[in-house]
C-alpha cells in the first residue's frame, strides 16, 4: 500500500495543471466557462464567425 501511495506522490508531482490563458473575448470566455474546451479553439471559432458577419457588414451611406 506505501508503495502506490509514493507512486501516486510523485505522480502529483510530476503532472502538474497548466497555467492556460483566458479567451481574448468575453463571449470566448463564456463559452469556454461552459463547454471547457480549449483556448486556441474557441477564440479560433469566436474569430471566425466574427470575420464572416463582419464582411458582409454595409454600412448605411458615406462615412463621415
Amino acid at each position: 500500500m506505501e508503495i502506490v501511495k509514493a507512486a501516486v506522490g510523485k505522480e502529483r508531482e510530476r503532472v502538474k495543471a497548466k497555467n492556460v490563458a483566458e479567451p481574448d473575448t468575453e463571449l470566448g470566455r463564456e463559452i469556454k466557462r461552459n463547454t471547457d474546451a480549449p483556448t486556441h479553439l474557441v477564440d479560433r471559432i469566436v474569430h471566425k464567425v466574427a470575420r464572416e458577419k463582419l464582411g458582409r457588414f454595409q454600412g448605411r451611406g458615406k462615412p463621415h
